[in-house]
């Protein structure tokens, strides 16, 4: 993954907070962790939606 930028916390060293997708290089990615599904008619459902 890469990362484009990085937030301070006042706990921690610099943390990045924001992934381009490998795919399309957009600054919006859902991971997996979140519970959302990541296969079948979502990710597609999501982008006509919201791009």
């Amino acid at each position: 993954m890469e990362w484009i930028d990085h937030w301070e916390h006042a706990y921690a060293a610099s943390v990045p907070t924001t992934t381009l997708c490998p795919f399309c290089g957009i600054d919006s990615v859902i991971a997996g962790a979140t519970g959302c599904p990541v296969t079948g008619e979502f990710p597609t459902r999501m982008n006509r939606r919201w791009f």
